[in-house]
């Protein structure tokens, strides 16, 4: 018996129930919530599909192929998982016109090709499954599970949709993917076009890239490549690669699109954000959609070319691969309308999710002038040939006590310190320790005491950082052999520095290694159990805030995801055992534990398809916690950091040592061109001055709506009415009959 095609089934069955004037029946009483509310039904166009609704959305399901539309009853928005019409598409060539009909873009490698110079291949759903028709969509209560099935690869992918009171769950089901024998999956985009615009829509996509990007829509910006990047920044045991000074990571799992009608989606990275990268395009001559999307990351690869020349065409080649995975993958997308469909209300979302999830309260934000001082720095001399270490004072803790009293004395009266270098073997470590004892060479026990104790008379903050992370040598019990995280070759992951200038390595400082995160949970139980003993209340733990990263060790590795909870773990022993604790950097994860984040992300990266930067991060964390923006470095950033900090409702930071700054030439601290006391001191002074009413003003007060008035006019509004007018320009402005002088910002009370 031929097999009947499943439209041409469907339409016979319509055209009987038409017949017949037969009508489903949805329920009695109408549809209540998701759960209960599923319908069998026959649309006009002949398809087989199925619904579920609560009182904000309505997911309706292609039972054939999996396609799906997620109805916002709010604004009547209609969110289709791919366009509504590709074949209007006159722009996308290629696999670009296969691509935006599939809800799985999929990186695979062949684990038996090993003569290639294309490490992998590229396909999708659209491809392999459904112009196949081995896609099987089964519901599941309130739940629908789609797999798919790529025969041709020996590859099965189930995803799963799950309608929820405010959003729409989709996850990959990634126990249940199933591999052949050859191929591999590198990564799987999952919905890559779910609430894509064509260039007839106006609008623009939030990209989490450092603070936050908006891209516009339609710009005909045509980059060398789409914009892709991991969140949490690159696996650092995988990838040695220097970094420039203006590249920044995503520190937050979020990502969304807004359109000119008040419609908005935003998708939250749930599970397995450790392990996933965001993508996104902007409209152009060369691409018809602005669409953005995440990419989980299953598999890393690397190729090895031979020495030896086999052939004419190629060399030989040895791709190696390795899982780098999660055991979930789930993303949350929810629908926003009417002023919430923005940034701002994205911003709002994620903020309730954190607060839910991680059951944060609302704290006492104490905005303050920041300092982060460096103790002591561990030279390497020689003598006679010999190579020896020394620890140098840069800032010793009777000069930094003297430093706090100058600047109260000058009107500062509100201060946070993060103290590097005051214990082990100085601000980098050449060895991992847990000890908790002032070093001598900066005072000591008794002078640290004597620091401490003024810092807590005066009301200020004092946060003695230590990095648990990376080190240059074994010793106290960990061993570079043993203890450092692996790369996929087996070789100990290293980190190097680099010069600023050219971006070449710099040969002279040693390269340091990272902890494996099979060992953070015990040299954190040591060094908080030496903290107690010995008083030490609030804690900064300055890498573990800006560093994931997995171990490659082939018998018992581990992955980001997993690094990612040990770290979780880890900071909550902390909060519950310490006072208040700080990081550097502030990854999403280590939010729910901290109350400041230091150096927390004030810039995007500025790729080309950025409009312009927005404060997310900010506003999502203002309120909760406390954070500044990166340390000034050059007296030329002062006005410009000045400006941000009011824009943000950041703390300005200042990189601090009592001494001469030309004492870290040569050492790895080299940028830090005005951290000398003497150079920032009276800047520091009247921008503290110049903020210090806004910090009144505004407070704890949560930042709920932010936008751009004009290429450099921006406004942030708090939920206690407080209204920041911040120009960028060097020139003079008006808005609403308020001037605001070139290079300021003002106040005002926004209108009832």
């Amino acid at each position: 018996m031929k097999k009947i095609g499943r439209k041409v089934l469907c339409m016979l069955v319509a055209v009987v129930m038409a017949f017949l004037r037969i009508t489903p029946v949805h329920g009695i009483d109408g549809p209540t919530d998701a759960a209960d509310t599923a319908a069998d039904e026959v649309n006009d166009t002949g398809v087989d599909t199925s619904a579920v609704e609560n009182d904000r959305m309505r997911l309706t399901v292609d039972m054939g192929n999996g396609t799906f539309s997620l109805l916002d009853k709010e604004n009547g928005k209609t969110w289709h998982s791919v366009p509504e019409n590709p074949n209007a598409d006159k722009i996308s060539i290629g696999i670009m016109r296969t691509n935006v009909r599939s809800h799985i873009l999929m990186e695979y490698i062949n684990r038996e090709d090993e003569n290639t110079d294309q490490l992998t291949q590229t396909t999708n759903s659209y491809i392999q499954c459904e112009s196949e028709e081995t896609i099987q969509v089964t519901k599941q209560s309130d739940a629908y599970r789609v797999e798919y099935t790529f025969q041709e690869l020996g590859i099965r992918i189930p995803l799963v949709y799950t309608l929820k009171e405010d959003c729409l769950q989709v996850s990959i089901d990634v126990a249940g993917i199933d591999e052949g024998n050859e191929n591999r999956i590198v990564s799987i985009a999952l919905l890559p076009y779910f609430g894509a615009a064509d260039q007839t829509v106006n609008g623009y996509l939030f990209i989490p890239d450092g603070c936050g990007a908006v891209a516009e829509f339609n710009r005909n910006i045509i980059p060398l490549k789409a914009y892709e990047k991991m969140i949490y920044g690159s696996d650092l045991a995988h990838s040695a690669e220097r970094q420039t000074s203006k590249e920044m990571d995503i520190r937050l799992p979020v990502f969304g699109t807004v359109q000119d009608n008040g419609a908005g989606l935003m998708g939250v990275i749930t599970e397995g954000d450790g392990a996933a990268s965001i993508h996104a395009e902007t409209g152009s001559a060369k691409v018809n959609y602005n669409y953005i999307y995440s990419k989980m990351i299953r598999r890393i690869y690397s190729i090895e070319k031979s020495l030896y020349v086999t052939n004419k065409k190629n060399d030989i080649s040895t791709i190696t691969y390795t899982d780098f995975g999660t055991d979930h993958y789930t993303v949350c997308y929810y629908p926003l309308s009417g002023e919430d469909a923005s940034y701002s209300g994205m911003a709002a979302v994620y903020r309730d999710f954190l607060a839910e999830t991680y059951s944060m309260q609302p704290n006492k934000v104490e905005h303050t002038l920041s300092l982060k001082v460096y103790g002591a720095l561990e030279e390497q001399k020689n003598f006679l040939g010999i190579h020896y270490y020394k620890k140098q004072a840069l800032t010793r803790f009777d000069e930094l006590q003297n430093i706090l009293k100058d600047l109260q004395k000058n009107g500062v009266d509100d201060l946070s310190i993060q103290l590097l270098g005051w214990t082990g073997n100085g601000v980098y470590n050449r060895k991992i320790s847990t000890d908790c004892k002032p070093l001598r060479v900066l005072g000591g026990k008794q002078s640290f005491a004597q620091l401490s104790d003024y810092i807590r008379e005066q009301g200020f903050a004092l946060y003695p950082d230590v990095d648990l992370l990376t080190y240059t040598k074994g010793g106290n019990r960990i061993s570079v052999t043993s203890d450092s995280a692996k790369a996929p070759n087996g070789d100990n992951a290293r980190q190097y520095a680099y010069s600023i200038v050219t971006q070449e390595k710099r040969n002279t400082i040693d390269p340091w290694y990272l902890l494996r995160p099979q060992k953070i949970s015990s040299v954190f139980s040591g060094f908080l159990r030496q903290a107690q003993k010995t008083g030490v209340t609030d804690i900064s733990f300055s890498g573990i805030g800006s560093m994931l990263y997995s171990d490659f060790k082939k018998s018992d590795g581990t992955y980001r995801v997993e690094s990612l909870s040990i770290i979780q773990k880890s900071l909550d022993q902390a909060e519950k055992q310490q006072g208040r604790i700080a990081v550097s950097g502030g990854n999403a994860y280590t939010l729910p534990y901290v109350d400041r984040v230091f150096e927390a992300p004030a810039f995007s990266s500025g790729y080309d398809i950025f409009s312009y930067d927005v404060p997310f991060y900010q506003m999502v964390l203002q309120g909760y916690a406390s954070y500044t923006l990166p340390p000034v470095i050059q007296s030329g950033e002062q006005k410009t950091m000045l400006l941000k900090a009011a824009e943000t409702g950041s703390d300005l930071l200042y990189a601090c040592i009592a001494g001469d700054s030309y004492r870290l030439r040569e050492t790895r601290l080299s940028t830090m061109y005005s951290a000398g006391y003497d150079l920032w001191k009276s800047p520091a002074i009247d921008a503290y001055a110049s903020l210090k009413e806004l910090y009144v003003r505004t407070g704890s007060s949560v930042i709920v709506h932010h936008e751009r008035l004009a290429e450099e006019l921006y406004r942030t509004t708090y939920d206690n009415g407080v209204q920041v007018l911040v120009n960028y320009s060097a020139n003079s402005t008006e808005y609403a009959g308020q001037k605001i002088d070139g290079e300021s910002f003002v106040m005002s009370k926004a209108a009832e």
